[in-house]
């Protein structure tokens, strides 16, 4: 693998990261939207799982890209180039993407139950 994986990687976590973050301040913006009518604080209940996963996404993005960093640091002074698909870099990023595909879907789930 070359340095351009790990670059595509980090970039790829990068952008998951920052739609995790984005989807997250915009539902909790608009979090008022997403209550029952008539009711004060009440939300749906898909919308609260969907925040925890965006947040564990968050998360998972962090140790991937800390994963990357520490491959890198791993090869300084060698002429190797670190494995992308090496099992700390994958492992967190397939988390990640579990995550953030989980959360994509309850937020769906959850403007198809408060507007349907």
């Amino acid at each position: 693998m070359s340095n351009a994986a790990l670059d595509s990687a980090r970039d790829t976590t990068k952008q998951i990261i920052t739609l995790s973050t984005a989807m997250l301040g915009l539902t909790i913006t608009f979090s008022k939207t997403f209550a029952p009518e008539g009711a004060s604080v009440s939300l749906p209940c898909t919308l609260l799982v969907a925040w925890v996963l965006f947040g564990l996404t968050i998360l998972s993005g962090v140790w991937t890209l800390m994963a990357i960093t520490g491959s890198l640091n791993d090869i300084r002074g060698t002429t190797e180039c670190p494995d992308a698909n090496a099992s700390n870099i994958r492992i967190p990023a397939l988390f990640m993407v579990g995550f953030f595909i989980f959360a994509i879907g309850f937020t769906i789930a959850t403007g198809f139950q408060r507007f349907s």
